[in-house]
């Protein structure tokens, strides 16, 4: 969802689609860390002892690894930490992920597989991809 502006004092949301969450099990708040610059679909991870949550990065050895969330909306927290709304529980197309060079598919599903009700797939879709 993003917001827009009607008339003056007026705000409303529009619901923009996305093929981004093929099953939305579950969101949660977390903050998320000070200096990131994330599309939807970037992997998370929480370091070990860490209560804010950083982009999750294959070759990171902090816990951050195994991602626990997927960005759903574009993240900027340059000026500092803020709280964001992640998904944790639910089925995402692999093909719409946000995911730094050095993941490769197999490594993702992988690092999923250690964590609880993330899941990525390819779909297949009949006729014209939507």
């Amino acid at each position: 969802m993003s917001e827009c502006c009607g008339a003056a004092g007026v705000t409303r949301r529009v619901v923009i689609p996305s093929q981004l969450v093929l099953n939305h099990e579950k969101d949660e708040t977390w903050m998320l860390g000070a200096g990131l610059t994330l599309q939807p679909g970037a992997p998370l991870g929480l370091p070990t002892g860490g209560t804010e949550l950083i982009e999750s990065l294959p070759g990171a050895a902090d816990g951050s690894q195994i991602p626990v969330g997927f960005t759903l909306c574009a993240v900027d927290t340059t000026a500092g930490a803020v709280e964001g709304v992640v998904l944790t529980e639910g089925e995402l197309n692999y093909n719409e992920l946000n995911l730094d060079a050095a993941w490769t598919k197999d490594l993702l599903k992988e690092r999923l597989a250690q964590n609880r009700g993330l899941y990525v797939t390819e779909p297949v879709w009949a006729g014209a991809t939507p």
